[in-house]
């Protein structure tokens, strides 16, 4: 009698852990590639590996279901002011999908990257990203140039060339 009470126990603790979703797991990533968008093609300097590069970005959580994929948004640089950083540093100075995809893209463009789990941030995820997340950016470039010593992008020395 006791044996059999103690395996029910045991049955209902594993399915309430199931139920209330008792697994550490990360959850499946969506099965969507990697693109990239132009939606307004820039006139300006076309990126390459090794330029720096200064641009605005919102970025949301890609969904599936909502208009224009565009799902949570997770952030928006016009709270934080422009990113500015310099392609194919080592360590990179972001995510490895988004840095695939502003290669070839013109300033004054703006262009949406959908960047799928495995080049943005895996199935750790980060603040306020959770794991397993595709993201969707739309970029607005803002500049573009080839760095030098003296132009290397530093606090001190913002934007990337004088206004």
């Amino acid at each position: 009698m006791l044996r059999r009470l103690a395996h029910l126990l045991l049955l209902g603790a594993l399915v309430s852990s199931i139920s209330c979703g008792g697994s550490t797991a990360a959850p499946t990533p969506l099965n969507v590639p990697f693109s990239v968008t132009d939606l307004i093609v820039g006139t300006g300097t076309t990126v390459a590996s090794g330029m720096g590069v200064e641009f605005s970005y919102v970025l949301y959580q890609y969904s599936e279901t909502a208009p224009d994929h565009k799902g949570t948004q997770l952030a928006n640089s016009n709270a934080s002011g422009p990113f500015i950083a310099v392609l194919g540093q080592t360590p990179p100075q972001m995510i490895a999908g988004l840095e695939q995809g502003l290669i070839g893209m013109k300033v004054s463009g703006r262009r949406q990257i959908v960047v799928p789990p495995d080049l943005a941030y895996g199935a750790n995820g980060t603040s306020g990203i959770p794991p397993n997340t595709t993201l969707l950016f739309i970029i607005d470039l803002l500049q573009a140039q080839v760095v030098t010593a003296a132009t290397q992008p530093t606090a001190s020395r913002l934007p990337l060339s004088p206004r």
